[in-house]
This record gives C-alpha cells, structure tokens and sequence, in this order.
C-alpha cells in the first residue's frame, strides 16, 4: 500500500529530520489550544510530531539541545513555501547562546536547502 504525501507534510518532516540531524531534539507539538481537544504530542520520532504539526492550521514546536529546553518554534500552514517557521518563534528562557546560535543557523540552512529543491 503506497501512502500519498502532502507538500506541508513533507516540508514539516523535512525540517525536523533537519533539526535532528543537527543535535536538535524536536519533542513536543501542541496546537495552542484550538482544537476541541487541546492536542499535545510528545515524540522521539519525527513522522509523529509532522503528523500532529499538520493536523491543525498552526501549532507549536518545542525542541530541546543537549536535553535542554532551547526554544518554541510556531509553525503555520498557509504561509508561502520558505515561511513555515513564523518570525515570532521564541527562545525559553535561560538557554544557552551558543545554542541559541545553533538553531539559527540550523533554520536559515534549512531554509536555503528547501529553496534550492
């Protein structure tokens, strides 16, 4: 049985297989509340958290470094190709900088690899 894809689908498990390829743990998704069940998912597997990412218009990703909490990144569908991650993603508090530098530089990669496909 073949499973169909969807290009929001691909671009979510895309960047989290990016996250961990770099040291960066994406753990948890939750769908700021809007849904009728308040979703929360908390995974090691990145098919899991892409699947619950895409099941809501907008959602938070919470990602970790070295098995610290690092930052919440919001993602929204409906934005443009290369604008998954909204600007008002956040660092929680008390992170290291050289870590906080990681990530930025990890999502701009991330972000010039998916323009060049």
């Amino acid at each position: 049985m073949t499973t169909r894809s969807h290009p929001h689908l691909d671009e979510t498990h895309s960047l989290l297989a990016f996250l961990t390829e770099h040291d960066l743990q994406p753990y948890k998704v939750d769908d700021l509340g809007d849904s009728d069940c308040g979703t929360i998912t908390r995974s090691t597997h990145c098919a899991a958290l892409a699947q619950a990412a895409y099941a809501v218009d907008e959602c938070r990703l919470f990602v970790k470094h070295a098995d610290r909490p690092l930052a919440v990144l919001l993602l929204v569908y409906g934005n443009s190709p290369g604008e998954l991650v909204a600007d008002y993603s956040f660092f929680t508090a008390n992170t290291d900088p050289e870590a906080r530098q990681k990530l930025d530089v990890v999502l701009q990669d991330w972000y010039v690899q998916q323009q060049g496909s």
